[in-house]
């Protein structure tokens, strides 16, 4: 949450229901975090891959034109990951 990034990114966590907590801890950290905000898979989705669903629950919830996907368990490793990870997308020499 405190990337130094220039521009408007924002936090999108899918609970995948593994965790009951997740709701709660969420709803304080939204509190904090302009930029983050959380959904959920619904209970009981048939004959859909959990994973790509979350996916699919994330892109839908994103309003910016990049979208970096990673996992619970990635942590950046400075301040400028997420600069490091977008900077080839936001090339304007890349076409």
């Amino acid at each position: 949450m405190t990337q130094d990034y220039d521009g408007n990114y924002e936090v999108i966590v899918v609970n995948d229901g593994c965790d009951p907590s997740t709701d709660d801890i969420m709803l304080l950290s939204e509190s904090r975090w302009p930029n983050l905000s959380h959904t959920f898979t619904p209970l009981g989705t048939r004959n859909l891959s959990p994973r790509k669903l979350a996916l699919t629950l994330g892109v839908k919830a994103a309003h910016n034109e990049v979208i970096v996907h990673t996992t619970a368990d990635t942590i950046p490793t400075s301040s400028h990951w997420l600069s490091n990870m977008s900077a080839p997308f936001l090339d304007p020499k890349i076409e």
